[in-house]
């Protein structure tokens, strides 16, 4: 059976009325809509093209690192020239690129080749360096402080170095982190820690050359 609407029904329809209501006020302010598409188009345009420029200078730095870390290839250089260059090349990276990825990554290529150079000062510069940057890379975050607590153990400072270890995570470094810090309470003739830390290296690890060494360390710590 159809049902009669009455011509006041019809006049009286609201949801009719509403969208008349909002297609006038959407037309009174075209222009406010207009703009701000505008406005929205070129944000999305320029965000793709900072992603496009952003890809573009990771790669660029990608590349140029590659080279830096293959090495000089001039014929006729000696191993302590060729390190001399690569240090040089990676500071140079460092400091051009401060922002980079892989700008912690150089710095502890510079520290790495500083080390071995007997330049001391140097490697604690930058594996300071490194630190700088924060959590980005929480492996070489723990490698700097390993490196930070050898130079410091090294030179007499063990208070500091059991600083550093202590800020090592105790994944995946827990065997190194424990050894460490047993060979610390061992220098500082505290005995009954060195041996609970040896205890622990010797546990955390099966079979691995730390672990050997710490097994070895708790023979002088009865």
């Amino acid at each position: 059976m159809a049902t009669h609407i009455s011509r006041k029904a019809l006049k009286e329809d609201a949801f009719r009325d509403s969208m008349f209501w909002a297609l006038d006020w959407a037309y009174q302010r075209r222009r406010t809509f207009i703009v701000l598409g505008s406005a929205l188009l070129a944000v999305i345009v320029a965000g793709a093209g900072y992603l496009a420029y952003d890809r573009s200078q990771r790669r660029a730095q990608s590349e140029r690192f590659y080279h830096i870390e293959r090495g000089p290839e001039q014929a006729g250089l000696s191993a302590e020239e060729r390190q001399a260059r690569a240090r040089k090349g990676f500071e140079a990276f460092a400091a051009e690129f401060p922002g980079s990825h892989l700008a912690p990554v150089a710095w502890m290529h510079v520290a790495g080749i500083a080390w071995e150079q007997g330049d001391l000062d140097a490697a604690g510069q930058a594996f300071r360096a490194v630190l700088a940057h924060g959590a980005s890379n929480p492996a070489l975050r723990d490698l700097a402080h390993i490196g930070l607590g050898k130079l410091d153990e090294a030179q007499g400072r063990l208070d500091a170095a059991a600083a550093q270890y202590e800020a090592v995570s105790d994944a995946p470094f827990d065997e190194l982190k424990a050894l460490s810090l047993g060979r610390v309470a061992a220098a500082r003739q505290q005995d009954e820690e060195a041996r609970r830390h040896f205890e622990k290296a010797a546990r955390a690890g099966s079979g691995s050359i730390l672990a050997e060494w710490a097994r070895q360390n708790l023979d002088y710590h009865p």
